[in-house]
């Protein structure tokens, strides 16, 4: 009784490894660049700080324009 062997090609070894190298890089450059990544996190935080900022300024505008006010009616 004979038994049929295949040659192994190389390219077959490689397709299990090179698709996790993809699937791996893909999430990486997305980890970076992605809507939620760390570069876009580090931006947000930056736009988060000149808003807390430009918040202070405005509520200090608010109370001095309340005080004018109440000089005004008295």
């Amino acid at each position: 009784m004979t038994t049929r062997q295949r040659k192994h090609s190389k390219l077959r070894r490689l397709i299990l490894p090179l698709g996790s190298l993809a699937v791996m890089g893909y999430f990486a450059y997305h980890s970076f660049n992605g809507d939620y990544g760390i570069w876009s996190r580090e931006r947000m935080e930056r736009e988060a700080i000149g808003l807390e900022k430009e918040l202070a300024e405005l509520k200090a505008t608010r109370l001095s324009l309340v005080a004018r006010a109440q000089l005004a009616a008295a």
